[in-house]
């Protein structure tokens, strides 16, 4: 009985430490991937804003929103009739 090369054996070794390693970034990008979400559903309900307006323009709206909160609007006046 002949006895396989060495070659073979080295082969299936490195496919083993191959599959063995993806596996791990797969695990690390979907734990990353998940905390990411956890972070930013905490993060997202953490702000508490009171508004009472009543016929009011966007505008004042947005600058009522921007005044109480850290929040910065972002818009282009020829797109948007904020009036």
């Amino acid at each position: 009985m002949k006895n396989k090369p060495k070659i073979f054996i080295g082969l299936a070794q490195i496919n083993r430490s191959n599959k063995f390693i993806k596996t791990m970034k797969l695990t690390l990008i979907l734990m990353i991937f998940g905390l990411s979400n956890i972070l930013a559903s905490v993060s997202s309900q953490s702000l508490k804003l009171k508004l009472s307006l009543q016929n009011v323009t966007l505008k004042e709206a947005i600058e009522s929103i921007e005044s109480q909160t850290d929040y910065k609007f972002l818009y282009r006046e020829d797109l948007i009739d904020i009036n």
